[in-house]
């Protein structure tokens, strides 16, 4: 089975917040709900 390639990126979401993003959606869906209940540092 072929593994992606996930790249981290960190950028400013529209609200303020800090926003990372991997690339995979699934991925990208759970690091926006502990974003949204942890702090920052946290999610790093």
């Amino acid at each position: 089975m072929p593994v992606p390639a996930l790249v981290l990126t960190r950028s400013q979401s529209p609200a303020g917040g800090l926003a990372v993003r991997l690339g995979e959606p699934l991925l990208d869906a759970y690091l926006e709900f502990v974003g949204a209940r942890s702090r920052a540092n946290t999610l790093l």
